[in-house]
C-alpha cells in the first residue's frame, strides 16, 4: 500500500469512528435496559451523553491540532475513545455506561474534527476531490451498516460485544 493510500485508509477509519461509535449499540437498547435493570429512557440518554462529549470536544481538537500536530491529537482521541469503550464494556450500572459514552464522545471528536483537515493537508486538486468522492461512497455504506453490525453482535454475543468491538476499533 502506498503512502497516500495508507493516509486515506487510516483517515477514513478515524473519520468514521464518530458515526460508528454513535450507532452500533442502538439495537441493544432493550437488552441493556433489561440487564442493567433500568428503563429505556436512561439507556437512550447514553446516546445524548455521547453526542454531548462529541460536540464539546470538537471545539478543542482543531485548535490543539494546529499547535501540537494532527497525529498526536488523533492518537490521544483514539486512546480516549478506547478508554470510554472499555468503561462501557465493564460497567455494571447505567451511570457507568453514561460516563463511558461521554468519554467515547470526547475521543471520537478528534476524528470528527480532523479528518477533513488531514485530507486537505495530504491531498490537493483533483486528487483531493477523488478521495473525498471515495469517502462519500464508503460512508454511505458504513453509516447504515453500523446498526446492522451492532444487531448481529447483540444477537450472537450480547450487548457488551458492541463495546468490545468499539474497544478493538479504537485500538
Amino acid at each position: 500500500m502506498n503512502n497516500k493510500a495508507a493516509i486515506f485508509f487510516i483517515t477514513l477509519l478515524v473519520g468514521c469512528s464518530a458515526a460508528i461509535t454513535a450507532d452500533i449499540y442502538v439495537p441493544s437498547f432493550g437488552s441493556m435496559a433489561e440487564e442493567l435493570e433500568t428503563n429505556l429512557d436512561m439507556v437512550q440518554w447514553t446516546l445524548a451523553t455521547y453526542l454531548l462529549g462529541l460536540s464539546i470536544s470538537q471545539l478543542f481538537y482543531g485548535p490543539l491540532s494546529e499547535g501540537i500536530g494532527r497525529r498526536k491529537i488523533l492518537l490521544v482521541g483514539m486512546i480516549i475513545l478506547l478508554a470510554g469503550s472499555v468503561i462501557c464494556f465493564i460497567s455494571p450500572i447505567i451511570e457507568g455506561i453514561m460516563l463511558g459514552r461521554f468519554i467515547q464522545g470526547i475521543g471520537a471528536g478528534a476524528g470528527a474534527a480532523l479528518w477533513r483537515t488531514i485530507f486537505r493537508d495530504s491531498f490537493e486538486g483533483e486528487e483531493l476531490s477523488q478521495y473525498f468522492g471515495y469517502v462519500g461512497v464508503i460512508v454511505s455504506f458504513v453509516i447504515p451498516a453500523t446498526p446492522t453490525i451492532g444487531a448481529y453482535l447483540q444477537t450472537y454475543f450480547g450487548w457488551r460485544s458492541n463495546f468490545l468491538f468499539l474497544s478493538l476499533y479504537g485500538l
